[in-house]
């Protein structure tokens, strides 16, 4: 009975932290929106904010760009990448969970630790399709994964996204004068000019 009862115990801890998800759910993330208004010209979003991220960076750089003039004068993405490898702690968890020592589980003890490594990048292209500027910064975070917690990295993943963005345009405001200079340059948006501007941007990121 005794033997019986371990491993069924066995068995239901394993499977409860063998479904925990290592991925950042895209779909769930929220961004915080930015403190600070654009000193930039305004720019079009490069894509037509399908999915839930993109509409969250939508809204957020619609908020940033609620002061700048209405003319557009290029556009922009916000690209969001992350990779995460097993720490430690995730490597003698990973150890217990294979010799069936499950029941630390039952206490607290992580089953799982992995370090995540974000990154979030601006692309700024003008009237043309040309880029314009990059910016690109890093944040790092560990995600501990217990019987009773940690199961989804996503809501520490978005506030650091958010935070992410928010020094990024932060960076950008600081560049605004030569951004200013490159965008004008280049002249606003027009409908002459869009499709033509857009097939640069989409060779861009081919490449």
């Amino acid at each position: 009975m005794k033997n019986k009862l371990f491993a069924l115990t066995a068995l239901a801890i394993g499977f409860f932290t063998g479904c925990a998800s290592t991925d950042v759910r895209w779909d769930s993330i929220k961004l915080s929106r930015p403190d600070t208004d654009s000193s930039i010209y305004r720019l079009q979003y490069y894509y037509k904010a399908g999915n839930n991220i993109q509409r969250e960076i939508a809204g957020l750089m619609d908020d940033w760009f609620s002061d700048a003039a209405d003319e557009e004068y290029g556009y922009y993405v916000i690209h969001f990448s992350y990779n995460y490898y097993m720490n430690v702690m995730g490597a003698l968890a990973y150890t217990w969970d294979t010799v069936g020592l499950f029941f630390p589980a039952l206490l607290g003890v992580p089953t799982d630790s992995r370090d995540y490594t974000l990154t979030a990048s601006l692309y700024i292209f003008d009237s043309n399709g040309e880029c314009a500027r990059i910016l690109q910064i890093n944040d790092r975070f560990t995600q501990h994964t217990g019987l009773y917690y940690g199961y989804n990295p996503s809501k520490k993943a978005g506030t650091r996204y958010s935070r992410l963005t928010g020094e990024l345009l932060e960076i950008a405001n600081l560049q605004s004068r030569g951004i200013n200079q490159e965008l004008r340059a280049a002249g606003p948006v027009t409908p002459e000019k869009d499709s033509g501007a857009r097939a640069r941007i989409q060779e861009y990121f081919r490449q």
